[in-house]
């Protein structure tokens, strides 16, 4: 092979490294955009299949959560007998998006919690364990994302 040839391809592989990276920056934007659709699809009342999270059935916890209602301890995000894993608001809250230089993002849950002895890992595992599974990606929010990161590589075409 040629010293042309090997510097045309040389310079091909840069291209399409500068072409098909993201950088952290909009990397960071696509993490935090992903952790609020989890939030925002979880206070809707919407496990990660999209199906309605399980009720609230027990008369003794909807009565609990509406005397803490009364006491403002209970989120604003939700109502004494709503299902949407939002009883001081703490979980959800704590979850955030974090960007690597590699191209990839995790959503991560900050573990402590005001004033509690349980962390948010443990939270969600007791839920996960009720069958209230919110910690993840829906169906529809994976093509959201592939759209994201298509729309970046389009606008640096």
């Amino acid at each position: 092979m040629s010293i042309r040839a090997i510097l045309k391809i040389e310079k091909l592989q840069k291209d399409l490294k500068e072409k098909y990276t993201i950088n952290q920056s909009e990397m960071e934007k696509i993490a935090e955009d992903m952790a609020n659709k989890i939030k925002v699809r979880t206070r809707l009342g919407y496990d990660v299949d999209r199906s309605k999270l399980p009720p609230i059935k027990s008369e003794k916890y909807k009565k609990k959560r509406a005397n803490y209602k009364k006491k403002g301890k209970l989120s604003d995000q939700t109502t004494p007998g709503r299902s949407n894993l939002t009883f001081t608001g703490q979980l959800l809250d704590s979850l955030y998006g974090k960007s690597y230089a590699n191209n990839t993002f995790t959503i991560e849950l900050k573990e402590k919690r005001d004033n509690e002895s349980v962390t948010n890992s443990e939270v969600t595992i007791y839920q996960e364990l009720q069958n209230r599974i919110y910690f993840g990606f829906s169906d529809a929010e994976k093509k959201y994302l592939l759209r994201k990161i298509i729309d970046i590589f389009l606008r640096k075409g």
